[in-house]
């Protein structure tokens, strides 16, 4: 076995253990703190990363990991936003449906009044016709005529 396939097998030992390293230290984990990222430094300095260039890969990972705090912070705050949009413009929905209801409400009675007083008008006057006068009063007492 040559000198470059003996650095091969050695770099990909260290790389396999490295791996299962890190997934020992990520199984079964549900949040990343400040332990996690000193066991990843240790471990990147066991794998013979190098104490800076393992820093170097901590902080990184730190600063990536608290981006995505910010940015799903910031998710969370635009859903609630939306949310909260979403009530206030069904609110004012309800409100506005309520207003029209009330007002149709308010036409149609007043067109059944007042469809009831021409049916009663018209009743008199087909009365007053089939009893031989020449016509009827209506709601204002006023004489209808033919």
């Amino acid at each position: 076995m040559g000198l470059f396939q003996k650095i091969n097998k050695g770099l990909k030992k260290t790389r396999e253990n490295m791996s299962a390293a890190i997934d020992n230290m990520l199984y079964g984990k549900v949040e990343i703190d400040d332990t996690f990222f000193d066991d990843l430094e240790e471990v990147l300095v066991m794998g013979d990363v190098g104490v800076n260039t393992a820093q170097q890969i901590v902080e990184q990972a730190q600063q990536q990991a608290q981006r995505l705090v910010e940015e799903s912070e910031i998710t969370r705050r635009a859903q609630a936003y939306a949310q909260e949009i979403r009530e206030d413009a069904e609110k004012q929905a309800s409100a506005i449906y309520q207003q029209a209801c009330h007002r149709t409400d308010l036409m149609l009675s007043g067109a059944a009044g007042a469809l009831s007083r021409s049916a009663g008008e018209l009743a008199k006057l087909r009365d007053s016709l089939l009893s031989g006068g020449n016509g009827a009063e209506d709601s204002s007492g006023e004489r209808m005529t033919r």
